[in-house]
């Protein structure tokens, strides 16, 4: 009794102990996780850089997150600036320019009018530009864009600190990786066999997916605002980083934001470039995931199309942009322990599945 009494008192204890820790380390979840994830992703070049540096864990540690840094993180903040300088960009534009006179003009000559479509009454136009519909529709909008430099600006603070508690897990994830598995496999029930099956399926098949996923969606991002540049759209930085976000999900990729583009283009009379953007589309951006994916993800491994999809929006739903890395890593996880227990239940398994 007085044995089963000390053992309920230390797992109350412990959970809530657990518990405690969850709520004090929470709002750091996220970069912690993330931490994790990239230690596991670029353990390979820490261990290069580890055994080049004659076996100084801290400075092979701080070597390798600033190469993660200068490549990652550098980049994102270079556009997310020319992105935010982009939006500062239309705001100005649509409160200085006389945007109304210049979609009635279009909208006036446009070769929709040649197919004997009429796109839009030109005397109900013209009362909605006088009663200011127009106007006020282009004010909302822009005064929407101003909300959004703001906001950037406002958790601009907010990101710098987590990608500093972020880079800071990260370096003793790099430099006390194996210290921190063995302990957990130590107080982890499970078997060793099994531990070591878990972290290996999370490693590869997290890299196979941000290989076949990140990597072809950046490409594709990149080669869209090349093409949008080309045809002379205005905001091309915005609208590659709009195709990439979209050819991070499968099945939709940039086409559906180039092919639009496209239409509009020809409807405005600029026929070359509205070919050009069309064409890019289709053949060279649309055959790079073809081209890649075959080299980026070996031996099929990755998760499926459809789980890479749901858990991708699952993920931005529940965490936000992190969600793009957080949502398939959780599916990529219960996969692991799935396979854990088709192999530990095996016989089980075949005795009731006949």
């Amino acid at each position: 009794m007085k044995a089963n009494f000390k053992t309920y008192f230390l797992l109350a204890l412990l959970a809530g102990a657990f518990i405690i820790a969850f709520f004090v380390l929470k709002p750091f979840l996220i970069a912690i996780v993330l931490a994790f994830i990239l230690s596991q992703l670029f353990k390979n070049l820490y261990e290069k850089i580890y055994l080049k540096l004659g076996k100084r864990a801290s400075l092979a540690s701080a070597s390798t997150c600033l190469i993660v840094f200068f490549s990652i993180f550098v980049p994102i903040v270079l556009l997310a600036g020319m992105m935010v300088n982009e939006l500062n960009n239309i705001y100005g534009t649509i409160y200085q320019n006389n945007l109304p006179a210049k979609i009635t003009m279009i909208l006036e000559n446009t070769r929709l009018k040649e197919m004997g479509i009429n796109v839009l009454d030109a005397s109900k136009l013209e009362e909605q530009l006088k009663s200011g519909q127009v106007v006020d529709l282009f004010k909302n909008l822009g005064d929407s864009i101003f909300q959004i430099i703001k906001k950037t600006y406002q958790g601009a603070s907010q990101f710098f600190f987590m990608v500093f508690i972020m880079f800071f897990s990260l370096y003793y994830f790099f430099k006390d990786n194996k210290k921190m598995i063995k302990m957990i496999m130590k107080l982890s029930p499970l078997k060793d066999k099994q531990e070591q099956v878990v972290l290996d399926n999370f490693i590869s098949i997290s890299r196979a997916t941000i290989n076949g996923t990140f990597v072809i969606a950046l490409v594709q991002g990149v080669l869209s605002g090349i093409v949008l540049l080309i045809a002379g759209v205005q905001s091309p930085i915005i609208w590659a980083v709009v195709a990439f976000i979209f050819s991070l999900l499968p099945f939709i990729g940039p086409s559906l934001i180039l092919l639009p583009i496209s239409a509009v283009l020809f409807f405005m009379g600029d026929y070359w470039q509205a070919t050009f953007v069309a064409i890019s589309a289709l053949i060279l951006i649309g055959t790079v995931d073809n081209f890649l994916r075959p080299k980026l993800v070996s031996g099929g491994a990755g998760l499926h199309p459809l789980l890479v999809f749901l858990s991708t929006l699952g993920g931005i739903s529940l965490f936000g942009f992190s969600g793009f890395i957080l949502g398939p890593a959780a599916i990529v996880f219960l996969i692991s322990l799935l396979d854990i227990y088709s192999k530990e239940f095996k016989r089980d398994l075949k005795k009731y599945n006949g």
